[in-house]
Formats: structure tokens, C-alpha cells, sequence
């Protein structure tokens, strides 16, 4: 497959997600009114209460760093297992202690996550080269190296197409400034950040409006996002977009 279909095709799927993304927002609250369905009731409360069931059994744990330190090794750990879910380890720290709490955690491990894969890209800078291939117009920018628009990692990060793991590591391999890297990575997963960390507060009981709205803002915006980007591409003629 040449270059210029490759380009054509990443484009479409940017278009496709950014859609997909904007109806599933409007998704869940189809599926927030059915779940209180009169045909649904039963079942409702019966998801409702083993939930409950599960947050008095969380409360009552008293070692709480036990849960501290497992869940940042966690973050570690998808460092080098990428099929981990991000999101369902972002909503842990908020299903078991304070928001406040529950953000720095998040943030904590991001950083370690992030970190990991920036020093693996930076030690092994011949195994993620190849990486860059997959977007032309990003591989014209980045291969600046340490000169790169900063902008470029903040959308990587915002958007959430591009794989956490392998941004990192493209970026160690960059020798771009750690600092920095840091900064605008935690700048761009602000939304995910404090989304995901109200939603664990309220993760024993999905289907309310508290559960779903930031669920619904983080796709919507992304969606916008992704079907911005998409948009300036093309008018700008990268070949990394088709129509």
C-alpha cells in the first residue's frame, strides 16, 4: 500500500472516530433512560444493589496505600502491556478515595506510565523509528527532533486515536526536552484527568447523570477534536488526510 493511501485511509478513520465518538456520546443517554425503563427495572436494581454491595466492601478496607501502590504499579505495568485499559485504571482512584485524592493519583501514574515509555524510546530509539511511518504529516513534523511544535504532542494527547505508549515512546526516542514532555502530556489528558476521576465517584451507580455527563463531554469534545483536526488537514492539503 503506497504512502498516499495509507495517508487516505488514517484520514477516514480520523473522520469515522470523530463521528462515532459524537453519537455514542448521545448513546448514553439513551442508554441512561432505557436502564430506568419500566421493561428494565429489575434488573436496574438488582446492578444497582450489587454495586452498592461493592463500595461498602471497598470502604471498609483500612490499608488504604495497599491500594495506593498497586494501582500505580499498575500504571508501570501498562508500560509494558499495552492491552491494559487506560480508562478502567483512571476510574479506580476515584471509586475508592476523595476527587482531590483521585486526581493526583491519576496524575502520579500517568507520569510514571508516560516516563516509562519515554525511556524506552529513548534508549531504543531503532525500535519505534518505524512508528513514525504510520502518520506522514505527524513523521514531517516530529522528525525534527527536539525541535518539534510543541503543539503536535498536545494534540497527540488530546486526541484519543493515538496510542498513549507509543506517542511516548516516539518522543524519547526524539530526545525531546523531559520536562516538557511531561507538561504537555499531562496538559493534553486534562479532560480524561479530572473526567475520569469524578466518574469513579460515582462508578456504583452508572447510570446516572453524575456517571455519564463527563463520560459525554470527554466525546464530545474529542470527537469535535478529531473532526477539527481532520478538517484543517485537509484544508491545508497534508497528505495525511484523504477525503
Amino acid at each position: 500500500m503506497s504512502m498516499n493511501s495509507k495517508g487516505k485511509n488514517i484520514g477516514r478513520l480520523i473522520r469515522f472516530s470523530g463521528f462515532a465518538l459524537i453519537a455514542g456520546a448521545f448513546g448514553l443517554f439513551l442508554w441512561g433512560y432505557l436502564a430506568r425503563a419500566r421493561f428494565l427495572e429489575g434488573p436496574y436494581l438488582l446492578i444497582v444493589e450489587f454495586l452498592e454491595d461493592f463500595q461498602a466492601s471497598v470502604i471498609s478496607i483500612e490499608n488504604k496505600w495497599i491500594i495506593i501502590i498497586v494501582l500505580e504499579m499498575l500504571f508501570i505495568i501498562k508500560g509494558f502491556i499495552p492491552g491494559i485499559p487506560l480508562p478502567v485504571l483512571m476510574l479506580i482512584p476515584g471509586a475508592v478515595f476523595s476527587m482531590p485524592i483521585a486526581l493526583l493519583l491519576n496524575i502520579g501514574g500517568l507520569v510514571l506510565l508516560v516516563s516509562v515509555r519515554y525511556s524506552y524510546g529513548y534508549h531504543h530509539k531503532k525500535n519505534v523509528s518505524g512508528l513514525l511511518m504510520r502518520y506522514e504529516v505527524i513523521e514531517k513534523e516530529i522528525s525534527k527532533g527536539k525541535d518539534s511544535n510543541p503543539l503536535i504532542l498536545f494534540l497527540l494527547r488530546f486526541v484519543p486515536i493515538f496510542p498513549v505508549n507509543q506517542v511516548s515512546s516516539v518522543y524519547g526516542s526524539m530526545r525531546f526536552n523531559y520536562i516538557n514532555f511531561v507538561l504537555l502530556s499531562m496538559l493534553g489528558f486534562t479532560q480524561k484527568l479530572i473526567a475520569y476521576s469524578i466518574m469513579g465517584r460515582h462508578i456504583y451507580n452508572p447510570f446516572t447523570f453524575a456517571f455519564s455527563a463527563p463520560l459525554f463531554t470527554i466525546m464530545i469534545i474529542s470527537g469535535l477534536a478529531m473532526l477539527g483536526i481532520h478538517a484543517l488537514l485537509k484544508i491545508t492539503k497534508w497528505s495525511f488526510v484523504g477525503s
